[in-house]
């Protein structure tokens, strides 16, 4: 998974995995929210005004795809700390908890 904020645009895109094709597009909130999606299966999550804050779009995202919403909150956040620039991120299963 990558990541990156435009501080000018005040938006963070994830790419999900390698792909950079899509052939649909779906809006959340208002246009907060756009996800990318190729054959179906989302390849990109975009928030628009991301500074506003990153759990309700993260959670819309996450709830409509089915989405690792820490996951994509800590994308999400490691962009932001990271401004104009791309941050890369492996986030694996859960692991067991005895």
């Amino acid at each position: 998974m990558q990541a990156d904020y435009d501080s000018q645009g005040n938006s963070i895109q994830i790419w999900l995995d390698d792909s950079r094709d899509w052939d649909s597009d779906d809006v959340l909130l208002n246009g907060g929210v756009i996800v990318s999606r190729q054959d179906r299966k989302p390849v990109l999550v975009e928030i628009h005004g991301a500074s506003e804050g990153l759990e309700e779009p993260v959670a819309a995202a996450s709830t409509a795809y089915g989405l690792d919403s820490e996951a994509l909150l800590a994308a999400a956040e490691a962009a932001l700390a990271a401004p104009d620039r791309t941050v890369r991120l492996l986030v694996e299963r859960r692991i067991a908890v005895s």
